[in-house]
């Protein structure tokens, strides 16, 4: 792997955090596909880029300095789709930052498969909560997210938890909405149809009344 040449001054004793991450920053910018010539198709390979950032990186985190925060790397790397990026940063102990439950509801709503992942490689708990206390997997089954729900429960999401509102589950949500596939995931990996919320109402309770006659033969042998 050929290697890119480090910043000048960059293991000097005076190194600057800020201006080393603007250093990555415009490395990552520069190295992007798309970033070089707009008329060509041809995307710069990964290995200049995360050897840039192994040496912008070697030190471990950055932490603040005179100049003002560090913008967190990982959080960039997340928010541009740099996936290979992720565990290097990771493992020089970056964590996020910015980037929270919140900016990931919108995501998981779209089903945004890629970046929803981008996030969970970046260590944010699959079971984390946003709006009404809702995990991501309760938003994605809500929202009929056929990509992001098989993704959250291969990262071990947990069908069972309750919302903080209303204690409902990510199997109600599904009866609600009348998603019998998502219904049959959830499931497959244990969710428990004889859950009630705090209005003591069932997931099969929940697609009868609003007459979802297929979630309700599915969830009906469940009980």
């Amino acid at each position: 792997m050929a290697r890119l040449a480090a910043p000048e001054g960059l293991w000097e004793s005076h190194w600057k955090a800020p201006a080393d991450a603007v250093a990555a920053d415009s490395l990552a910018r520069s190295l992007l596909p798309g970033s070089g010539d707009p008329g060509s198709m041809d995307a710069p390979p990964w290995e200049p880029l995360l050897d840039a950032l192994f040496v912008l990186t070697a030190r471990g985190r950055a932490s603040v300095g005179s100049l003002g925060p560090v913008h967190n790397l990982l959080d960039l790397a997340v928010e541009r789709g740099l996936g290979p990026l992720i565990p290097l940063l990771r493992a020089r102990g970056y964590e996020l930052e910015l980037l929270d439950a919140y900016s990931l509801e919108a995501l998981v709503q779209e089903d945004r498969v890629d970046e929803v992942r981008a996030y969970l490689e970046a260590g944010i708990c699959p079971d984390i909560r946003a709006n009404a206390g809702r995990s991501m997997l309760m938003v994605a089954t809500a929202f009929r997210c056929t990509r992001v729900v098989p993704l959250l429960l291969r990262w071990g999401a947990d069908p069972s938890q309750r919302s903080g509102f209303g204690q409902w589950t990510a199997l109600m949500w599904a009866a609600h909405v009348g998603w019998e596939h998502g219904c049959r995931l959830l499931l497959e990996h244990k969710a428990c149809a004889e859950d009630r919320n705090s209005q003591g109402l069932s997931a099969l309770d929940i697609a009868r009344s609003n007459g979802h006659a297929e979630a309700q033969r599915l969830l009906a042998p469940a009980l």
